[in-house]
C-alpha cells in the first residue's frame, strides 16, 4: 500500500505542471504569432502611388487587423516590425517623438487668441490646449507669448520637430497640417478644433457622452449640403472603393446627400475627434495624413476634393474601419433682416460669425425628450 504524499510534493508538482504548461502555451503563442507577424510582413511590401487610395486603405485595413492580433492575443510580442512597416510606408512618422488649433500663417492670432478664451472663461473648461505650427515663421515667438498668457495650462507644438521628415510636406501647407497636428498630440483622445471655432457648450466630456464616438471612437460633422461644381471626387472615390473589394459602409451609402449626388461636399474639419487609442483609428489618421503630403494633395487630393475636409473620412471608408459622422447637416446663425423666420420669401440675411452651426448631441437629445 502506498504510503502518503506529503503536500509539499502535490504542491511542487502542480507547480511544475503549471509552469509546463504555461512555457507551451508562451512558445505555443510565439510560434503562431510570428508566423502571423511574417505573413503580415510579407504581405504589406508592395509599391503604392499617389492615386492607389484604394489599394492604400486596404493595407491599411490589414495594418489594423495585424495591430489588433497583437494588442489582443500576442501582448507579449515586439510591436517592431508593425511600426517599421508603418514609418517604411508613412516616411514622414520617422522621427516623430487637449485640442489642436492648427495654425495658418498669423492670419488666425487673433481667432485663436478668441476660442482660448472662450473656453478658459466662458465655459470653464479645464481641458488642456495645445497649438500646432509649422515652423517659427508660421507662428511667431511674440505671438506664442501673448497665446501662453492667456493661459497656462497651454502647449506649443512645432511640427516640423515632431516630423522632421514632412518639412516639405508641412511649410506653407495650411489646411493639410490638420491630420499631422492631431498625430502629434499628446492627448490620446484629442479634439481638432479649427481657430475660428466658436464653442456653446464646453466640449470636455464628449469622449464619454457621445455614443456615436464612444462607439467608434471617431467623430465628424457635416458640411454644407450645397451643390458647388462636379462628381468627380464621387467618381474617383467609388472607382477606389471598387478595388478594395468593398461595398461603401452602410452609413456612406444610406445617409450620405454626398453618395447620392445630392451634395458638393460631405464632411467639414472644423471639428474633429479621435481616441487615438484604438489602432485602426491610428492606422486611418495616418492615412489622412498622408493624403495630405505635398504630392499627394497637389496631385490627387486638392484637384479632386476642397482641401482636407473630406480626407479625414475617405480614410476610414477605403480601410472598412468605422467612423461616425453626425448625421445632421451644418447650419447657419443669423438673422433675417425683411421679414420673419416663419416667412416664405425673405430678402437679406445677415450672417453671425466666419463658421458653420452644427448642434451638439446634448441638443438632439434635450428636444427628443420635450
Amino acid at each position: 500500500m502506498p504510503g502518503p504524499i506529503s503536500l509539499r510534493k502535490v504542491v511542487s508538482g502542480l507547480l511544475l505542471a503549471a509552469i509546463s504548461i504555461y512555457l507551451f502555451r508562451v512558445l505555443w503563442d510565439h510560434g503562431t504569432g510570428a508566423k502571423l507577424i511574417r505573413q503580415y510582413r510579407a504581405g504589406l511590401n508592395t509599391e503604392l502611388g499617389n492615386t492607389d487610395w484604394g489599394l492604400m486603405g486596404q493595407w491599411v485595413n490589414q495594418m489594423a487587423i495585424w495591430a489588433k492580433q497583437l494588442l489582443d492575443y500576442y501582448p507579449h510580442l515586439d510591436g517592431q516590425d508593425l511600426t517599421a512597416a508603418l514609418t517604411a510606408r508613412y516616411r514622414y512618422l520617422e522621427g516623430a517623438d487637449s485640442i489642436y488649433i492648427p495654425w495658418e500663417k498669423q492670419k488666425n492670432y487673433d481667432l485663436a487668441a478668441h476660442l482660448v478664451t472662450g473656453l478658459r472663461k466662458t465655459h470653464q473648461s479645464a481641458i488642456p490646449i495645445e497649438i500646432a505650427y509649422a515652423g517659427k515663421e508660421d507662428l511667431r515667438s511674440e505671438h506664442r507669448d501673448f497665446l501662453q498668457d492667456l493661459d497656462s495650462d497651454i502647449s506649443f507644438i512645432d511640427l516640423l520637430e515632431s516630423f522632421p521628415n514632412a518639412r516639405d510636406d508641412l511649410v506653407n501647407s495650411g489646411w493639410a497640417m490638420k491630420p499631422f497636428a492631431m498625430l502629434a498630440s499628446k492627448s490620446r483622445r484629442t479634439i481638432l478644433v479649427d481657430a475660428d471655432a466658436i464653442f456653446l457648450m464646453p466640449p470636455d466630456r464628449i469622449f464619454e457622452e457621445h455614443q456615436g464616438l464612444v462607439q467608434s471612437g471617431t467623430l465628424l460633422y457635416h458640411d454644407r449640403a450645397t451643390l458647388a461644381g462636379g462628381n468627380e471626387g464621387l467618381l474617383f472615390l467609388l472607382k477606389q472603393l471598387a478595388l478594395t473589394g468593398r461595398r461603401p459602409s452602410k452609413s456612406f451609402s444610406n445617409e450620405s446627400l454626398y453618395f447620392t449626388g445630392d451634395s458638393t461636399f460631405e464632411a467639414d474639419s472644423g471639428l474633429v475627434a479621435m481616441d487615438k487609442t484604438r489602432p485602426e483609428v491610428f492606422l486611418s489618421l495616418s492615412f489622412t495624413a498622408w493624403l495630405n503630403t505635398k504630392d499627394v494633395r497637389d496631385s490627387v487630393t486638392y484637384k479632386r476634393f476642397h482641401g482636407d475636409k473630406e480626407t479625414f473620412w475617405i480614410s476610414f471608408e477605403l480601410s472598412g474601419i468605422e467612423y461616425f459622422i453626425d448625421p445632421r447637416y451644418a447650419g447657419t446663425i443669423g438673422k433675417a433682416e425683411n421679414g420673419s423666420p416663419g416667412d416664405d420669401d425673405i430678402s437679406g440675411m445677415e450672417i453671425c460669425g466666419t463658421h458653420m452651426l452644427h448642434a451638439d448631441h446634448a441638443v438632439l437629445e434635450k428636444s427628443t425628450e420635450n
